[in-house]
């Protein structure tokens, strides 16, 4: 009765396990408390493909190491005997010719319908007596219990897997179902892009005859102008210009202004040697690029340009009647005239203008920088 017992509660505790080692554990424990035994192992080879499995409980390790070793044979032993679950139950198997320890009482061997080959075994420290025939017809249950929930708890690791990869398949087929979806919004959106396209070519082409009708017109028309048409438009157009240009506040000089002002005092080089000497101001009056380039020393730069912002800066607190060398002038500009006049217009009355400039000061060998 207390098998019967045993076998009710095994069966229904492995029905609610998935995993194969779990269902070899839980049935591992329940055997050992049910026939009284320390310790046991249960082995299975699965089919081509399918799980493998050792769970040993009780066993001392080097015990474990060996049934480890030794497992190979023992499911060897198990397909050679081709069994069905139940047919080979062995009592004292210990004396058989396959590797178990001495104290191990109880095994049995089977071999599934898929080609998978179980095996277990139970052992007591001290068995002294086998097992009786009632003992025998348990193992054989257990072992039908056993087979029966391996292959259950296989055939549902199949569906998981089988499971697991429909799921996988239906995510793929969902991104491929989206990506579809995108480039065939992308399709429309390019074909009515092309249309739209098309309708502005239409339209170009179209703008693009009246243009060249317009041009042809016009052509036609100024092959019949007249050549005082051409001097009205000239006369307009240079009136027009000189209004502009007087109202400008950045107007151009019609006449340079260096035709109508009398010419600054001359400086020869020598005596503006002397000057120098004696620490007079000298202002080179050339843009900054050429400052840069070369210049007598000490000379202070004030482009014409930039007259306003350097007299405030630098000039503007000197004595009027302060002496001022002023040199700079290439063959296309005269802009030591141009600073000497500004200089003139701000009340400076003893300005200078260096006749020879920078070469001529440089052909005498004076000092000039870099």
């Amino acid at each position: 009765m207390a098998h019967l017992r045993a076998l009710y509660d095994l069966s229904r505790e492995l029905a609610a396990i998935s995993d194969m080692r779990g269902v070899a554990a839980s049935f591992l424990g329940h055997a050992l408390r049910a026939l009284g035994m320390s310790h046991g192992v249960v082995l299975l080879h699965g089919a081509e493909g399918a799980e493998s499995l050792f769970v040993q409980k009780g066993f001392e390790d080097a015990e474990g190491r060996r049934l480890l070793q030794g497992r190979d044979a023992l499911l060897a032993y198990a397909k050679d005997r081709e069994a069905l679950p139940g047919e080979d139950v062995r009592l004292s198997p210990s004396e058989s010719s396959f590797p178990l320890p001495a104290d191990i009482c109880i095994s049995s061997s089977w071999l599934g319908a898929d080609g998978e080959a179980g095996f277990f075994a139970f052992g007591l420290r001290g068995c002294a007596s086998p097992p009786g025939p009632d003992d025998a017809e348990f193992i054989r249950n257990l072992t039908l219990v056993l087979a029966g929930a391996l292959d259950r708890a296989a055939q549902g690791g199949v569906i998981e897997r089988l499971n697991r990869t429909l799921e996988a398949g239906n995510r793929e087929l969902a991104d491929l179902n989206y990506d579809l979806e995108r480039r065939n919004r992308e399709l429309v959106e390019l074909l009515e892009e092309v249309s739209q396209c098309r309708i502005e070519v239409g339209s170009i082409q179209e703008s693009r005859e009246r243009i060249l009708s317009a041009v042809r017109r016009e052509t036609s028309r100024l092959g019949r102008v007249r050549a005082m048409d051409f001097v009205f438009v000239l006369i307009v157009s240079l009136c027009l210009g000189l209004l502009f240009n007087s109202v400008s506040p950045n107007r151009v000089d019609i006449l340079p202004q260096s035709w109508f002002r009398s010419e600054a005092m001359r400086m020869d080089v020598d005596e503006a040697k002397a000057t120098h000497d004696a620490g007079v101001l000298f202002i080179d009056a050339r843009p900054a690029e050429f400052f840069r380039k070369g210049r007598i020393r000490g000379a202070v730069n004030v482009p014409a340009n930039l007259f306003d912002f350097i007299y405030s800066m630098r000039l503007a607190a000197r004595s009027r009647d302060e002496r001022i060398v002023v040199y700079g002038h290439t063959v296309s500009s005269a802009y030591d005239d141009d600073v000497a006049h500004l200089l003139f217009g701000r009340g400076f009355t003893n300005v200078s203008v260096l006749s020879g400039g920078l070469s001529g000061w440089a052909e005498r060998g004076y000092p000039v920088e870099p």
